[in-house]
């Protein structure tokens, strides 16, 4: 099927499929497949993917390494129990939308989220393990930033002078980050900080 561009696998029980899929069609601009019942993802020939949705999976390393993936514009992997950490997305630049939500296994991400200059929306909230973040971030598109309810974070990090249209920033819950660093002052943008709990 190699001119398939959308492809949706959805309440299909795991019992179907007796192996991890090897290859998917290299034209392939929009992955759905909640339920994903399998530990990784083939994504080497997958450059002109735009959009992966792996809602509550089995997914324990997305991938390893850069992939060059220079159309990906949305990832949501939410509710991914067994994913622990978030790879490389330096091949990977014109991610907009990252939804980590719920990853209660998830203990760290990769340095170059930190960096990554066309994000907009980051949505890591719940993830109850995430302990460390990169030490600095400098994410000059973003608007959204989402910690709520994750307990074991420790510290949040420094920030750049670049990200000026952060406008909301929820740390609500966070309740072991005991000081916000004094580089905070950058988020000229800021209109919504909560800090509840």
């Amino acid at each position: 099927m190699e001119n398939l561009r959308f492809l949706v696998v959805d309440h299909l029980r795991w019992q179907c499929i007796s192996r991890e899929p090897t290859f998917l069609p290299h034209k392939l601009r929009w992955l759905c497949w909640h339920h994903y019942p399998f530990s990784s993802l083939p994504v080497e020939h997958m450059r002109k993917l735009v959009g992966l949705e792996m809602f509550d999976g089995m997914i324990k390393h997305l991938w390893k390494g850069p992939k060059v993936l220079p159309n990906m514009k949305f990832i949501d992997l939410g509710y991914m129990g067994h994913l622990t950490s978030f790879p490389d997305v330096s091949a990977a630049p014109n991610i907009e939308r990252l939804i980590l939500s719920d990853c209660h296994n998830l203990v760290e991400v990769h340095p170059s989220l930190g960096f990554h200059r066309r994000l907009v929306y980051l949505d890591m909230s719940r993830c109850t393990k995430l302990k460390c973040l990169p030490f600095t971030i400098g994410m000059e598109s973003l608007e959204t930033l989402i910690f709520s309810g994750c307990f074991s974070l420790e510290r949040f990090p420094e920030v750049t002078p670049s990200m000026v249209k952060l406008s909301e920033l929820y740390l609500n819950n966070c309740i072991r980050v005991e000081e916000l660093p004094s580089s905070i002052r950058y988020l000229s943008g800021l209109r919504v900080l909560n800090l509840i709990g």
